[in-house]
C-alpha cells in the first residue's frame, strides 16, 4: 500500500485522470493554497485528501527532469496519450509546489490508476 495526499479547495474529492498526489501533507497544503497568501484564506475552504493505493494495481515510469517554467507539468494536456506511450497507468516526476517547494509527484493517468484507490480520507 502507498499513501499519499491532495490539496485542493473542492469540497469533493476531485477523481480524475490526471489526478496528482503528493508524499506529504505539507506539500497538498501548497497546492491547496496555491499562490494566495496563507494569512488572507478561510483554512475551512481548504481540503486535505489521504489516500491509500493498492500499488501492486499501479504501473509507473519515472520521467525525466521538465521545464517547470513553462507550467505545463507531463500529462497537463492528455494524460491517456502519456499513458500510451509509456505502457503505464501513472508517471513520477521532480515537480515544485506553488510555494517553491522540490518533491515528487505520482500523477494517476489512467482510469484503471484510479482503480488503485482503496481509500480516501479528510485530513484537514
Amino acid at each position: 500500500m502507498l499513501t499519499l495526499f491532495h490539496g485542493t479547495r473542492r469540497t469533493e474529492f476531485p477523481r480524475h485522470a490526471g489526478l496528482c498526489l503528493a508524499e506529504s501533507r505539507e506539500i497538498a497544503w501548497d497546492y491547496a493554497v496555491g499562490a494566495s497568501d496563507p494569512d488572507a484564506l478561510d483554512e475551512g475552504a481548504l481540503r486535505i485528501y489521504r489516500i491509500v493505493l493498492d500499488d501492486d494495481l499501479l504501473s509507473w515510469d519515472r520521467l525525466p527532469p521538465w521545464d517547470r517554467d513553462n507550467q505545463i507539468a507531463p500529462a497537463d494536456r492528455d494524460p491517456a496519450a502519456l499513458a500510451a506511450d509509456l505502457g503505464v497507468c501513472s508517471v513520477w516526476y521532480a515537480d515544485e509546489s506553488p510555494r517553491q517547494r522540490a518533491h515528487d509527484t505520482l500523477r494517476l493517468l489512467t482510469p484503471d490508476a484510479l482503480d488503485a484507490i482503496v481509500s480516501v480520507e479528510v485530513v484537514s
